[in-house]
């Protein structure tokens, strides 16, 4: 070893470690000398071939690991295109340094010198191929019959939270593919959360181009984080999965199955699960288009949608809930390069649920009123989604994907509520209701895409897409309330019907074409064409008559777009971007009962710009600006009341115009392969001019009248940071994110502009067990989130409020046969601006003994909520109203499962 080489395993040594026993260090070189880069360099137990650690070379080929406890190791040395190198090591406890001579890999020469033998029997833990990294299962350990999920936290570079969503080399995971291939549509955690990770041979990570991209060879810059599980071989030549059913006290149960079946051309899942401890099948997506899509939670009103959401926002799943899920997964490819995939997840719910709300909302003049209530309610709702993707690649030249999505979606819920508000301690007036609400919603959507390469001239593609979409919603909606207003003494009462029929149909056509200017440079030419015709069917009334006419209106709203538009696209290796400009044009005219409207069209320039460079390996930055239109909703347009009680309703305005969203995001990451360490700044955010919201008068008796309006703006911006990297000496993962969050929003109260700002602080540390060790794991972490509003009507009302949340996991094996576990998580809600701090502390504990050969078959006793302090509590600040929500949750229980693995693999 030279001079140079010697100084510089130095330097890495000292910036790594402090110079004691167990450091091993060389330099890898090819056959003419040359220094290898981003070779994988690891140290191997003799006894089973996994890893104990590693380390990557560095441009001149040094490596330097350290923390090398035990005595004899195998060191293994590995890079694409090159044979691996084994070479065993046997530390002298005397000395602190251990500098290996010079270790040559000798070039691959086509792949028909590599065995199968050489191939199959190979194990290296870790491989790095320009952007893509691949990890060998089998040099990580977890425990019996964990999921994919403990084994990728396993890994190097790979971070997954208590939610289980995933980043890889400093990207959120977008899409997880089996074998390449798509495994029940883009969650990635249906995935991570079923396959069982004794089925994996090997992971990899990389940024995955577009279908389209990957057809048309023009990059658009797009890049999905991707993570691709190769099963083992034998995991395709039958079928595995398990089985688990348990009972617990007090009156709970769970029980599950899972079957897998993947062959070359073929693969099959089911899943399917049921219990009434608050455990949701399948995942975050599933739910959310379950519940009737995000836009559901955002849309500024009352908190009953978040009361179904079993996602962690800060608050406790709440109710109690007997649900039931099922899943069916089955792709095929019919010929190479022709794929068909069908998905089918339903899921039901049964739930009961205590809620009590504490309100206080703020008015112009200077004085706020207190409002609370008391609300049972009882839900069922049952959903069934059937997804089908036929991706076929008729030729080199022509390429046709369809995709058909349909919903059945069930929902039936009864209420019983009893409220009061107040101003300064004295009541003004008391409600009491009960409602009944019956819903069914179909949904289809397809769409439809064709490209074909020209290859004349210098034009390069044409592109066809067509999509169509169908909604048909019904709601039978029942209430019976009384009022009373204290000051006058009146009492009312309310018994009425509300039957809504929304329809929904749209299409959009849109053609384009790529001609190639110079270079990598490209004229992009686009035209399209929509149309969305909504309807709106209501008929409202007394229980014991017919239907009011001034109550029943018959609302329609085609509307037709029209588009024209142009960009410049550049699709370098290194560097992609695109500039363009589209002129769009909308008519709407809205019809209420036979009194058509007037023709109201409105004119866009909508500019969009995109910039995204490698700055070296692993190392990426990307602005990206773009803007798009969204026309206003039936009931935002519908000019008539809407009621179920004298003391709130609601109309809309035949006069909304359309709101202008600006979008902006700028993004930097940084993945060091060296240190397997990330980096990731962002900021984004979002202008809407025009934006829709509610004006809202309060009579003096506390009322409320609200009408959507279009308000001057609304805005949002956020600015994120994260950091993440592996500490070798001490074995873990440390992961930091902080995040800013400020929100616009303007909503007049009482004709006075009341305006809200909203900053929200975020900050989250995490540690990882990283050892790879069959005895211990554990993980650990904090968040902590600060939101602090102010209202422009009167800065008295302005508030701060902080909420704290610790968790911690550690289990221990000491035998293959046992293994024990506890889970704790602290919530604490503290005092500002509310009445009380609030802290609740969770204990959980599992005890499992594993039998029967390669442990197949294994007994669990587990544990919740020992402490029986469990309860859920929402805080938040809304445009002019402060409140706080309890829920009954469930407590403590004593779960005893049993579980067994079906397998049949091979022969």
């Amino acid at each position: 070893m030279n001079i140079n080489t010697l100084l510089t395993v130095i330097l890495l040594m000292a910036a790594n470690t402090k110079v004691n026993a167990g450091v091993v260090s060389g330099k890898i070189i090819d056959i003419a000398g040359k220094p290898l880069s981003n070779v994988s360099v690891s140290l191997l137990y003799p006894s089973d071939s996994t890893m104990a650690t590693f380390a990557i070379t560095n441009k001149e080929g040094v490596f330097a690991i350290n923390d090398a406890k035990e005595l004899n190791y195998i060191l293994q040395a590995a890079n694409t295109g090159y044979y691996t190198e084994y070479i065993g090591i046997k530390l002298d406890q005397s000395n602190s340094v251990k500098i290996v001579e010079d270790i040559v890999l000798y070039k691959i020469k086509g792949e028909q010198n590599l065995s199968e033998v050489v191939i199959s029997g190979e194990r290296i833990p870790i491989k790095i191929n320009g952007d893509t990294i691949e990890y060998n299962a089998g040099s990580y350990r977890v425990k019996p019959n964990a999921p994919v999920e403990d084994l990728l936290r396993q890994l190097p570079g790979v971070e997954v939270d208590e939610k289980g969503n995933i980043k890889s080399m400093g990207k959120d995971v977008k899409k997880v593919l089996v074998d390449g291939k798509d495994f029940f549509g883009t969650d990635p955690k249906i995935a991570t959360k079923n396959l069982p990770a004794d089925a994996i041979d090997k992971i990899q990570t990389f940024g995955k181009h577009s279908d389209q991209s990957e057809f048309s060879g023009i990059d658009d810059g797009t890049r999905d984080q991707t993570i691709n599980l190769l099963l083992k071989e034998g995991k395709r030549k039958g079928y595995f999965g398990d089985v688990k059913a348990a009972l617990g006290y007090p009156d709970c149960f769970d029980a599950g199955a899972k079957l897998f079946q993947f062959r070359p051309k073929k693969q099959m899942a089911v899943l399917g699960n049921i219990n009434n401890i608050n455990q949701f099948g399948f995942s975050f997506d599933d739910y959310i288009n379950f519940n009737g899509g995000i836009g559901n939670l955002m849309n500024g009103g009352r908190l009953d949608n978040l009361q179904d959401m079993p996602i962690d926002f800060g608050q406790a799943i709440t109710g109690k809930n007997t649900s039931g899920a099922l899943g069916l997964n089955y792709s095929v490819e019919i010929k190479p390069k022709n794929r068909l995939g069908i998905n089918f997840i339903s899921n039901g719910l049964s739930k009961t649920q205590d809620n009590k709300t504490d309100a206080k909302n703020y008015l112009p003049s200077g004085s706020s009123y207190k409002s609370f209530e008391n609300e049972t309610l009882k839900r069922e709702n049952v959903t069934n989604n059937l997804n089908m993707t036929w991706r076929n690649q008729i030729d080199s030249s022509n390429q046709f994907t369809l995709n058909l999505n349909t919903q059945l979606k069930n929902n039936k819920e009864n209420s019983e509520a009893n409220s009061k508000s107040s101003v300064l301690a004295l009541p003004v007036n008391l409600f009491k209701e009960l409602n009944q609400n019956d819903e069914s919603i179909f949904k289809l959507d397809a769409s439809s895409s064709w490209v074909h390469k020209i290859r004349r001239h210098n034009w390069k593609t044409v592109q066809a897409n067509f999509n169509v979409g169908y909604i048909e919603s019904k709601r039978n909606y029942e209430w019976n309330n009384s009022t009373r207003y204290i000051a006058s003494g009146n009492d009312i009462i309310n018994h009425q019907f509300q039957n809504n029929e929304n329809k929904s149909l749209r299409s959009l056509f849109t053609i384009s074409t790529s001609q190639r200017l110079w270079k990598q440079v490209y004229m992009e030419p686009k035209i399209s064409n929509g149309i969305n015709y909504e309807t709106l069917k209501r008929n409202q009334g007394n229980i014991d008559s017919s239907a009011i006419d001034s109550l029943s209106p018959d609302f329609k709203n085609p509307i037709y777009s029209l588009a024209a538009a142009v960009s410049l696209k550049n699709g370098s290796k290194k560097q992609q971007w695109s500039i363009g400009l589209e002129a769009q044009k909308i008519w709407m005219q809205p019809t209420v009962n036979d009194n058509i409207g007037e023709v109201k069209d409105f004119q866009y320039l909508l500019p969009h710009v995109y910039w995204r460079r490698e700055l070296g390996q692993s190392k990426s930055l990307e602005i990206n600006y773009n803007t798009q239109i969204q026309t206003p909703s039936p009931k935002e347009l519908l000019p008539i009341l809407f009621y179920s009680s004298p003391l709130s309703g609601i109309r809309g305005s035949l006069d909304l115009k359309p709101e202008f969203h600006h979008d902006f995001n700028f993004n930097f990451i940084h993945f060091n392969q060296f240190e397997l360490s990330s980096l990731v700044a962002s900021i984004s955010g979002t202008y809407i001019k025009d934006k829709i919201g509610t004006a809202i008068v309060v009579q003096p008796n506390l009322s409320q009248q609200a009408q959507w309006v279009n308000t001057d703006y609304g805005a949002n911006i956020r600015m994120n940071g994260s950091y993440s990297r592996p500490i070798k000496k001490l074995k873990i993962g440390i992961s930091f994110e902080a995040t800013e969050i400020l929100q616009f929003a303007e909503s007049p109260i009482n004709n006075v502009s009341n305006k809200n700002t909203t900053l929200t602080h975020l900050f989250n540390m995490t540690i990882n067990n990283k050892k790879n060790n069959d005895k211990w794991n554990a993980r650990l972490g904090i968040e902590v989130q600060i939101s602090n509003s102010r209202y422009s009507i009167n800065s008295e009302y302005n508030n701060v409020f902080v909420n704290y949340t610790g968790f911690g996991f550690v289990s221990y094996q000491p035998n293959k046969n046992w293994l024990f576990s506890i889970d704790t998580k602290l919530k604490y809600y503290t005092a500002q601006s509310f009445s009380d701090d609030i802290s609740v502390p969770l204990l959980g504990a599992e005890l499992t003994r594993y039998f029967l050969p390669m442990q197949r078959a294994s007994i669990t006793l587990k544990a919740f909520d020992l402490l029986n302090k469990n309860q859920a509590v929402i805080r938040q600040g809304q445009s002019n109203y402060l409140v706080e929500q309890s829920s009954n949750v469930i407590s403590r229980y004593f779960l005893l499962s049993f579980s067994y693995k079906l397998k049949k693999v091979g022969k």
